[in-house]
C-alpha cells in the first residue's frame, strides 16, 4: 500500500448534498452547534512508519535503505496494516496530549474557521441566538492529525477531514458537505516534528491553516 492509497483509504472524498430553494427560503439564519464530535485519537504518520507501511505492502528495498520505524500511526481506522506500529504511548499521542494541555483543540480551531468562512461567504447569516427560522449546522471531525507528505520527508503536514450537516427546526438534514486535506498536494507548509512538542503553537497554526482550507470549500457550497 502506498502513502497515496493509505491516505485515500483513511479519509475518502469530498461530497455535498445541495440545499433546495424551498428549504433555503425557510431559513432566516443558522447557528453553529458548539458540540463537535471527533475521534479520540489523532492520526500520526512519520517518515519511519511511512517506510514501514511501504515495506509491509511490498514497497521494496528503496524504503529499507532509508531507515527503521521512528514513530507510530495513532488512532482507529488505520486497519490491520498499521496495527503493529500503534502504541498507546506513541509520539503522536504525546504530541496531542501536550497540545490539548496548552489549549490547542482541533474542534475549537475548526469550528472557529468554519464560522469565519461562512461569514465571509455571506450566503446565510449566523445567528447570535436561535429563533424562528434558525437552522443548526452540526460539524463533525472524521479524522485529524499529521503525516509526512511522502515517505522521504522527515517533516509533516496536517491532515483534516470534516463533515457538516445543516438541520431544520424539525431536525431534518437539509444540506450536507464534507471535505478533507490529504498528505499529497497539501497546501500547508511542512513542519518539523521536533519543533511540535516544545511549541504547540506550531501545531495550532498548521491545523488552523488546514481548517481554513476545508472550511472555505464547505462554506462555498452552503
Amino acid at each position: 500500500m502506498t502513502l497515496i492509497a493509505l491516505a485515500g483509504f483513511l479519509v475518502g472524498c469530498a461530497t455535498s448534498q445541495g440545499l433546495t430553494e424551498k428549504d433555503r427560503s425557510k431559513i432566516a439564519n443558522i447557528s453553529l452547534d458548539p458540540n463537535v464530535a471527533r475521534p479520540k485519537d489523532m492520526f500520526f504518520l512519520d517518515q519511519g512508519n511511512a517506510l514501514a507501511f511501504s515495506l509491509a505492502a511490498g514497497g521494496g528495498a528503496a524504503g529499507a535503505a532509508v531507515g527503521g520505524v521512528k514513530g507510530v500511526a495513532v488512532g482507529a481506522g488505520v486497519g490491520a496494516a498499521g496495527e503493529s506500529f500503534q502504541s498507546p504511548q506513541s509520539a503522536g499521542q504525546l504530541l496531542l496530549q501536550n497540545a490539548e494541555r496548552q489549549g490547542v483543540l482541533i474542534e475549537k480551531i475548526t469550528l472557529e474557521e468554519l464560522a469565519s468562512a461562512i461569514r465571509s461567504a455571506g450566503r446565510i447569516p449566523i445567528a447570535e441566538a436561535a429563533s424562528t427560522g434558525t437552522a443548526v449546522l452540526v460539524l463533525s471531525i472524521q479524522q485529524f492529525g499529521f503525516s509526512v507528505p511522502h515517505s522521504f520527508s522527515s517533516d509533516v503536514v496536517p491532515l483534516l477531514s470534516i463533515k457538516c450537516e445543516l438541520k431544520d427546526e424539525t431536525g431534518r438534514v437539509i444540506w450536507s458537505a464534507s471535505d478533507r486535506l490529504l498528505p499529497l498536494g497539501n497546501p500547508v507548509k511542512p513542519i518539523s516534528i521536533k519543533d511540535m512538542y516544545p511549541n504547540p503553537k506550531a501545531m495550532e497554526d498548521a491545523w488552523r491553516e488546514a481548517a481554513r482550507a476545508v472550511a472555505r470549500y464547505v462554506a462555498q457550497r452552503l
